[in-house]
């Protein structure tokens, strides 16, 4: 995957992933190549015998592209038989071919492919400069010159040669006039022993520029990509496979290039004309960075104003608009960069500042998170075939009779069959009927994100449309959106925060965004067996006016269409309609988009729903500021009510905010037939534990949402156990950071499709009272781990791991929980002091039992943490997990670990849970 935001590596340039928010390794939805239309378009890919070039032909031939020109130095067979069947399997015209054997470092043969391609096409619309060669040749006064020399020419005179040819027909031609060259990140580094290939790709920028500086005026668009860490033959060995050292980087796929360089050439983008991109960047969030990129003229090779050497900047803005204003610079040294790190630091929200490692608080959730929504049980690549069992724990299971002494293999490092069966046991199974979905809907949690469209901050974050695709993926079903009328444009309503630092994004793009998810999961639903679309409800909070009401309308049902429940599912006069007690089966919804729609009462007066919780005397002069500011914007557009059109959308969801306590004492006055309750957690915490039985009987029928408080603008969540045992269906999370509460969340919907069937006593006809009177004991037995991932910068051989586990239970309102934890691990430095297996510390054996009483209730989870003991300091987070115990397998099993941003690890921890009546 590709490194942290602002990490610097072997590979990566400075800051290279911390231009857009979310970064890729594969291709998405929102670049899909099938969705574009080059009908009538012909393009040119040079180096299109393999790799890179090949994936990138692919996807022209998939965007429809009519005639594509290839070119190699090999057979050219196998990409053409690619493109024909790339464009039969989406359903697009077989592209007329021109295969052509290709020297790009050869003027002859350059300027007679051209020649083929105005006799052959008479156009060109597209040309992509990709040829070239990889890294290597040495150290300067020990490459060889001839080599050196012809990585130059490759890389630097081909693309110029093509250049040259290929720009009068494409000002003859009229059309696309898009040049696209494969540069590299490559070109922001100084890395010893790669000397040409550096120099080659950095001169190709400012080739690639002056390009675009002299016939940009005629309607030529040149810029340059970084094509992604894709492993190719550039990259191979002599054993022909990736260098272990670099091999966790090149993870891109060729799918990812070839979609990309569609999504920029399939029109005509003038503002990036000159510039640099990054294919692994969210391009869609790229296109909304326009306007800044353009005004500060960024993406850029530029020198910038440096900051003298000693010189301590007057303030924080001061470096930081060094820093920030292109971040591609030949300016940063890496003495800024250390400067830029040690202020940022400095920042309030920044883990270093709090001096602590908070368990409750995680890091940003990217293009690579599986968890939040329940679907890191899902098998992978990684589960599948990367996970290793240390030989200490091979030994410890012969010595507890969990396997023979044959089948531990103690004298491989292989697994045997057995071993391969308890490391594939999964450790949860979650009970068939909690996923049965022939119940009312109310009778379900379902796994809800808050303010979707927000990456980070939520004052000051950015809102994407492709965040919806990523917290659907990783298991949403709830999602938000916020719409406002636009007043640039009032036929297209816009999605934001309504805060004047959080930027926009268009209300189609999040509809489309939305059916695209819905289209992808219908089709994981035919290919795997046992895998079923669910519903997606949308939570809509309206803040246009009647006007742009009705566009939501038309847009929802224009872009959805039959995806849409646009109406109810039975028909008029049953019983659905005629009685309180007879709701919607979610099995019903299938695989609907489902409203919640705002409901205001006939009497209502305007009210302040943003709901701060803590006194607000108390909060930062940024929250109190943004608030006021957001208040008065929604004063200044008023509730002028919900239109019909939009309210008939709301068909299983009208959303009431109550305005007294007869919702759950008697009846709620003048609401709709189907009522959501629509409360902040404050609110809810207010009534509890007090009335905590007749709120779960009242949510036993009616759907309740409970969103963060106001003063969450960090994107920490509400901590949401004590809500579900009151059976709050809908606890919205900041979907932004993987947390304590999106631990949780994960752990409650593991296994899952995102709805999850309540306890009896939640349900109609039960009592309210979740803990059944008796008390139990789990006792946790923690064998050790393999593979502890440990972070850069930290000394493997000083590292102490441990394990501590904190019981999380519906009764513990005030947050704090039961928690356990074993004795640190540390190798004998001695080895030969030492009796017994001494393994390293990243395969730590604990041999340890923790132990925690507590009142028996279906809904108690386990938070495990694997931490490092450290001396006089705080001791760092490693790995996490959470666990519903309801679902735990009994026996001994490898709980795989995640990171704290939700990704996968190769971490596995040996456990065996007992429970105990007391």
């Amino acid at each position: 995957m590709p490194p942290p935001k602002g990490t610097h590596n072997i590979i990566e340039g400075r800051g290279d992933y911390d231009t857009t928010s979310i970064v890729h390794n594969d291709t998405y939805p929102a670049i899909d190549s099938a969705k574009a239309d080059l009908s009538g378009k012909a393009v040119f890919i040079s180096g299109a015998t393999r790799g890179i070039g090949r994936g990138i032909s692919v996807s022209f031939a998939k965007a429809g592209a009519s005639m594509i020109a290839i070119g190699g130095r090999s057979s050219l067979g196998e990409t053409a038989q690619a493109l024909k069947a790339a464009a039969a399997s989406v359903g697009k015209p077989e592209p007329k071919i021109l295969e052509l054997k290709l020297d790009v470092a050869s003027r002859e043969s350059v300027d007679a492919a051209a020649v083929e391609i105005k006799k052959t096409f008479g156009r060109i619309d597209i040309v992509v400069n990709n040829a070239g060669l990889g890294p290597g040749g040495g150290l300067i006064a020990e490459s060889d010159p001839d080599e050196w020399w012809n990585t130059m020419t490759v890389n630097l005179k081909g693309p110029y040669l093509v250049m040259r040819a290929l720009t009068p027909l494409m000002l003859e031609a009229g059309g696309l006039k898009t040049f696209l060259t494969v540069s590299s990140v490559g070109a922001q580094l100084r890395s010893p022993g790669y000397c040409a290939y550096q120099t080659s790709k950095l001169a190709v920028l400012r080739l690639t520029e002056f390009l675009n500086a002299e016939y940009g005026d005629k309607g030529i668009i040149a810029f340059s990509i970084h094509p992604g860490n894709v492993p190719t033959d550039m990259v191979f060995g002599p054993d022909g496979k990736v260098p272990e050292e670099i091999a966790h980087i090149f993870v891109e796929t060729p799918e990812l290039t070839g979609d990309a360089v569609v999504y920029l050439t399939k029109e005509r983008r003038e503002w990036l004309g000159g510039r640099y991109v990054n294919v692994t960047w969210d391009l869609p969030e790229l296109m909304e960075l326009k306007d800044e990129i353009v005004k500060g003229d960024k993406l850029k090779m530029e020198l910038l104003d440096r900051i003298p050497a000693g010189r301590v900047p007057q303030s924080l803005s001061t470096l930081l608009t060094v820093e920030l204003k292109n971040p591609v610079s030949l300016s940063l040294t890496m003495t800024d960069y250390s400067l830029a790190a040690g202020l940022a630091r400095m920042h309030p929200f920044s883990r270093s500042a709090r001096g602590k490692y908070d368990e409750d608080v995680g890091e940003d959730i990217d293009d690579f998170t599986v968890a939040g929504g329940g679907h890191s049980s899902r098998r992978t690549e990684l589960t599948s075939h990367q996970l290793r069992i240390s030989h200490v724990l091979k030994s410890f299971l012969v010595h507890n009779r969990v396997v023979s002494n044959r089948d531990a293999a103690l004298d491989s490092e292989g697994l045997s069959p057995a071993l391969e069966a308890l490391l594939d046991k999964p450790h949860i199974e979650v009970p068939a009927e909690l996923t049965d979905r022939s119940h009312p809907l109310p009778e379900y949690f379902i796994s809800s994100s808050h303010n979707t469209y927000l990456l980070g901050h939520q004052l000051r974050g950015k809102s994407s449309a492709s965040a919806y695709e990523s917290t659907l993926l990783t298991g949403a079903r709830c999602v938000e959106i916020d719409a406002w009328d636009d007043s640039d444009n009032t036929d297209e309503p816009k999605v934001t925060h309504g805060y004047t630092l959080v930027s926009h994004i268009p209300f189609r793009a999040v509809c489309e965004a939305i059916r695209d998810v819905v289209d992808k999961e219908a089709a994981q639903s035919a290919d795997q067996q046992g895998y079923r679309a669910a519903p997606i409800i949308l939570s809509l909070e309206n803040h246009c006016g009647a006007h742009g009401q009705m566009r939501l309308v038309e847009i929802m049902i224009e872009v959805w269409g039959h995806r849409l429940l646009s109406r109810a599912v039975r028909e008029k006069g049953h019983q659905e309609q005629e009685s309180e007690d007879e709701q919607v089966r979610l099995e019903e919804l299938e695989s609907k988009i489902a409203l919640i729609v705002e409901y205001h009462f006939p009497s209502e007066e305007d009210s302040d729903d943003d709901d701060s919780g803590d006194d607000s005397s108390s909060e930062e002069e940024e929250v109190r500021e943004a608030r006021a500011d957001y208040k008065a914007r929604k004063k200044a557009v008023g509730s002028g009510g919900i239109i019909p059109e939009l309210a008939a959308l709301g068909v299983y969801a009208q959303s009431v905010k109550p305005r007294d306590d007869s919702w759950f004492e008697s009846k709620l006055y003048e609401g709709p037939h189907h009522h959501l309750i629509n409360v902040s957690e404050s609110g809810l915490q207010a009534l509890m534990p007090g009335n905590n039985e007749s709120i779960a009987r009242h949510n036993a029928q009616h759907l309740m949402r409970v969103f963060p408080k106001g003063t969450r603008i960090s994107s920490k969540n509400l901590k949401q156990v004590p809500f579900w045992g009151v059976g709050a269906q809908i606890c919205a999370m900041n979907w932004q950071t993987f947390g304590g509460s999106m631990q949780l969340n994960e752990a409650m919907f593991s296994g899952t499709e995102g709805y999850v069937l309540k306890p009896a006593a939640l349900r109609a006809g039960g009592s309210g009272r979740l803990n059944t009177g008796r008390r139990k004991k789990l006792r946790l037995h923690v064998a050790g781990a393999s593979d502890v991932p440990v972070p850069d910068g930290r000394d493997v051989d000083d590292i102490k791991p441990y394990v501590t586990c904190s019981l999380v239970h519906p009764d513990d309102v005030n947050g704090k929980h039961q928690k356990s934890k074993t004795k640190h691990y540390r190798q004998h430095k001695l080895g030969f002091l030492h009796r017994g297996e001494n393994p390293p510390p990243t395969d730590p054996v604990w041999d340890d039992v923790l132990e925690w009483e507590y009142d028996d209730n279906e809904l108690v989870f386990l938070r495990i943490f694997l931490k490092d003991d450290v001396s006089f300091a705080e001791n760092q987070i490693y790995a996490v997990t959470a666990i519903r115990l309801l679902y735990v397998v009994p026996g001994w099993s490898f709980i795989r670990l995640l990171d704290l941003k939700g990704h996968e690890t190769k971490c596995s921890l040996l456990v065996k849970f007992d429970f105990e009546d007391i």
